[in-house]
């Protein structure tokens, strides 16, 4: 696109109405280098749980309403399709967008209002970048093992710790199956209270490992000092017979 087409305008990434079935991933305003005609773009993302058949959408510049349709498309969720709006002006500057009407496999539609404000997506951070603390995503991990982002509820809107998008009538992430419920759990608070008692557990193990370990030290060192008892008087046994044998066998048969 950059070979072709100049980037006259572009809208703000992710964007999204309260409702809406898609996000607006990218929208802009584009010159043809070589014809010198002008045209917007837009990128849509299917976040709903319906298949989109029918999409037309609409982009306004300062002198000009433009429409574009997209049919017989089959987007299921998280695809996405590109629809192109060809204007007949030569000199605009900027434009936004309307989308008019999308329709779905099952005969239902969805229509945004013009007046309603379409605003961009705060994407979560991950467990690191949000945690700063790697005790806490070592226990955030601990109960969600493939944990990769700090969930979050924006607008309608949530998203899953594996990075998914979901609305909020969706109690189960339509990827890896977390609920919202279960994620709520481990707030940030909670995390912190539960390394808190781990730890307090840990030193107090640690403490009778300690106190276990020095009896069993002493035990040790009591047995050895009796095994070396036994051993010198085995040994001291031992020599008093080599010399009765060596002076008399006499005096071993009688020792004996």
């Amino acid at each position: 696109m950059s070979e072709k087409y100049k980037i006259v305008y572009s809208a703000d990434k992710n964007l999204y109405t309260e409702g809406s079935p898609v996000i607006v991933r990218d929208f802009s305003l584009l010159r043809d280098i070589r014809g010198g005609g002008m045209l917007c773009k837009m990128q849509l993302i299917n976040i709903s749980d319906k298949t989109i058949k029918r999409v037309k959408v609409s982009a306004i510049t300062d002198t000009e309403r433009a429409e574009g349709m997209a049919d017989g498309l089959y987007i299921a969720r998280d695809m996405d399709t590109v629809i192109d709006i060809p204007l007949n002006g030569f000199d605009h500057k900027n434009a936004f967008f309307s989308i008019d009407e999308i329709v779905f496999t099952d005969g239902t539609s969805f229509c945004a209002d013009e007046k309603t404000p379409w605003q961009e997506l705060s994407f979560p951070d991950t467990l690191e970048e949000y945690l700063s603390d790697d005790d806490l995503v070592r226990e955030f991990r601990s109960h969600f093992e493939e944990g990769v982002y700090y969930p979050k509820e924006e607008t309608d809107l949530w998203f899953c710790t594996c990075g998914e998008l979901n609305h909020s009538s969706e109690g189960a992430c339509h990827s890896c199956n977390r609920t919202l419920v279960s994620l709520k759990k481990y707030g940030v608070v909670d995390l912190k209270n539960a390394v808190a008692k781990q730890k307090k557990l840990d030193a107090v193990n640690k403490d009778k490992f300690e106190e276990v370990y020095k009896q069993v030290m002493v035990e040790k060192k009591s047995k050895r000092g009796r095994t070396f008892l036994y051993i010198l008087i085995v040994a001291a046994i031992a020599t008093i017979i080599a010399l009765l044998i060596a002076t008399d066998g006499t005096h071993y048969t009688t020792a004996i």
